[in-house]
């Protein structure tokens, strides 16, 4: 049986003192502004054309080096965001923030998520109306999409008192997304402890 990492029962303590996890909005600068006001779209067809975004050219249209690729012929799923190795930009700490992100998407709003070269771990108490095996497949699901084939996953879910933890290597997890596996082999994969 295989040890739980002590990143996993950090983030479990900090989980249990907090009571959840959260994220706070960082204070707006004086040089920046809110950021807000720069994204809002308006459909204000008042402004001159010193407004008008047909003329900015402070973001370009994607180059051909950017153009989203065909589907794959095989079927297979690929990964819905880029990793840090595939395209050299995207941090760790850009990582967990996607994770985070796409978990709290799917209903998971209270989870500390980390992610290291060799593994990311996820931990967060167990979502009202589904079951803790449900969540926890789902978060390894999420974590998978974004993780090298290589890298372990682990989810600890909190119900109460009481967690448990799901392991399982990524490329397990992404082989059971691409069919190479059925429910029962991933199930029979996943370590429960």
């Amino acid at each position: 049986m295989e040890a739980i990492p002590k990143t996993l029962v950090f983030l479990t303590a900090i989980i249990l003192l907090l009571g959840c996890a959260s994220t706070v909005p960082p204070a707006p600068s004086p040089e920046t502004g809110t950021g807000v006001e720069n994204v809002i779209p308006t459909n204000d067809t008042s402004a001159d054309a010193s407004n008008d975004s047909s003329n900015d050219t402070s973001n370009p249209p994607p180059s051909p080096d950017n153009t989203v690729s065909p589907p794959p012929e095989n079927g297979e799923v690929e990964n819905v965001q880029p990793s840090s190795s595939e395209y050299g930009g995207l941090t760790p700490a850009t990582e967990t923030s996607l994770i985070f992100q796409a978990l709290n998407d799917g209903g998971i709003s209270d989870a500390a998520v980390e992610y290291q070269t060799d593994q990311i771990l996820i931990a967060f108490n167990k979502p009202t109306g589904t079951t803790e095996e449900n969540a926890a497949y789902f978060a390894l699901g999420v974590a998978s999409s974004f993780a090298q084939p290589e890298q372990m996953l682990y989810v600890q879910v909190f119900s109460g008192n009481d967690s448990t933890t799901y392991s399982v290597k990524a490329d397990t997890v992404q082989k059971y997304a691409n069919g190479k596996l059925n429910e029962n082999q991933l199930k029979q994969a996943v370590q429960v402890t």
